[in-house]
């Protein structure tokens, strides 16, 4: 009877725990309309997006008022589409579907992991067209990661019955961009060779990979990439290019290992960009009005190993920078690790707000969010944070010739949560918290900066954290809201 009875309680309270969040924090999202149309640089229809965050600036703020809190949740399923790019088995590990699809006039353009643009009808969901750019599958590439294409209108190519007039942009695992006529699917000639560019000219030899749209400024394609994480040192590097955006010659570029230099290099000399400088995956913005773009850059080679990088590699460690759009300067950084030894890449495209000041005017600030969780409101103008940043003690203990930053900055805007605790370990018996608990002992575990050690790494999820992929993204299942005034999430 004894046993039964402990059975049932046992039971009893998985079920119980099964209904149960301990991370849900409950709040009240504000119902008054604070700006029905923000500025967002681009003059759009309201059922435009024409890039990644509808418009450059990254808000992805639409001003539809058809669907309101009242109804949001009453309309009926309009069509379903079918892109067919699945993931088989012999598809990369890391093949991913993360696209914002673009709508612009009466048709929606979509892009696969495997590199296909399909043109959609936004209203009947008829395929228009489709275009394979037979990228392949290289198996010794990392990354098959699609987030989306750009739509150029270029006025060079004439009107908008010509052949390029608008053309969309696609970047390619496999280190290509290719200009493509909106309408009727076909390269636009003049752009690179064929309508197509090799990205990874002038680089080292690696896997060069651009996961994120290009962003366009005054005349100017600008793009970057990913490269294959944790491989040896000397390996492709990933320059920010900006390229003419009607022949698709280099313009000028921004090496995060070199920033002085921003003249093109002499490829045909035989010059080459540095090799395995930081990573920028992530998506930009421009804010034209300032004169500047934004990058979120990550770390350098080998990821969580930081044995022997210069100090201007160091100075260009996860961080977001503002260049200068005419020259390609650096303008401000903001570091948000200091030696990242836990890979803690910039994770999603910045966007530009407008919070209020205490004297109660209004100064734009991009809104970077960061892999480990913080939220950095900055000044346009120089750089530092609207919020206050604190230095708080970084981990210790790595492997010999390392080490580790004294602090680590931390902002008060921040979903980072608490340090990870025995008491956190759970399972279905007395037993699965107690197998969590001792591997979480032996290595020290200190928080969200902890570096990896010899025999033992690192727990799982120290590169990872609350915030992840498109600036506002939590974990699967989540969403969150934070007031830029008072800090509190909402």
């Amino acid at each position: 009877m004894t046993v039964a009875v402990a059975l049932l309680v046992w039971v009893a309270v998985v079920v119980y725990a099964m209904f149960q969040n301990l991370h849900d924090l409950s709040g009240q999202q504000p119902r008054q309309t604070v700006s029905a149309d923000p500025a967002s640089r681009s003059e759009l229809n309201a059922d435009e997006w024409h890039q990644y965050g509808r418009a450059s600036y990254g808000q992805g703020y639409s001003s539809l008022t058809q669907n309101t809190l009242k109804n949001v949740y009453a309309p009926g399923l309009a069509w379903t589409y079918s892109i067919g790019d699945v993931k088989r088995p012999q598809h990369l590990t890391k093949t991913s579907h993360q696209l914002m699809p673009l709508k612009i006039g009466n048709r929606l353009y979509v892009w696969t992991p495997s590199n296909i643009t399909i043109a959609i009808h936004a209203a009947t969901a008829q395929k228009q067209w489709g275009y394979d750019v037979n990228s392949g599958l290289n198996p010794d590439r990392q990354h098959q990661t699609c987030r989306g294409v750009a739509h150029l209108q270029d006025a060079a190519a004439g009107t908008d019955g010509d052949l390029c007039a608008r053309h969309v942009d696609m970047p390619t695992a496999d280190a290509r961009l290719i200009a493509l006529g909106a309408k009727p699917r076909e390269r636009c000639a003049y752009f690179g060779d064929d309508g197509g560019l090799v990205l990874k000219t002038g680089m080292p030899d690696g896997y060069h990979c651009p996961t994120s749209p290009p962003t366009t400024v005054e005349g100017l394609i600008i793009i970057g990439g990913a490269f294959n994480d944790n491989v040896p040192v000397y390996s492709q590097s990933v320059v920010i290019r900006a390229l003419d955006i009607d022949a698709g010659e280099l313009v000028r570029n921004w090496d995060p290992a070199n920033p002085p230099l921003t003249a093109p290099i002499d490829i045909a000399g035989g010059e080459s960009d540095t090799a395995s400088s930081h990573n920028s995956w992530s998506v930009f913005f421009v804010a034209e009005a300032f004169g500047l773009f934004y990058i979120p850059l990550g770390n350098q080679l080998p990821d969580q190993l930081g044995i022997g990088p210069s100090f201007i590699v160091e100075e260009h460690s996860s961080l977001v920078v503002a260049p200068n759009v005419k020259t390609g300067s650096r303008e401000w950084v903001l570091q948000t690790v200091r030696h990242d030894l836990s890979d803690m890449d910039l994770p999603a495209q910045p966007m530009l707000v407008d919070p209020p000041q205490p004297d109660g005017s209004q100064v734009p600030a991009p809104v970077q969010p960061t892999t480990q969780g913080d939220i950095h409101v900055v000044d346009h103008r120089t750089g530092p944070s609207h919020w206050k940043v604190t230095e708080v003690p970084s981990s210790s203990g790595v492997i010999p010739d390392d080490f580790t930053a004294l602090t680590q900055p931390v902002s008060a805007l921040s979903f980072t949560p608490d340090p990870l605790t025995g008491a956190d370990m759970w399972g279905a018996t007395m037993f699965d918290p107690l197998a969590c608990r001792t591997p979480l002992h032996r290595v020290n575990y200190e928080g969200r900066h902890m570096p990896p050690l010899i025999n033992e790494g690192a727990p799982d999820g120290v590169a990872t954290g609350p915030l992840q992929g498109r600036g506002s993204a939590l974990p699967r299942g989540y969403i969150a809201g934070m007031d830029l005034r008072s800090g509190e999430i909402a």
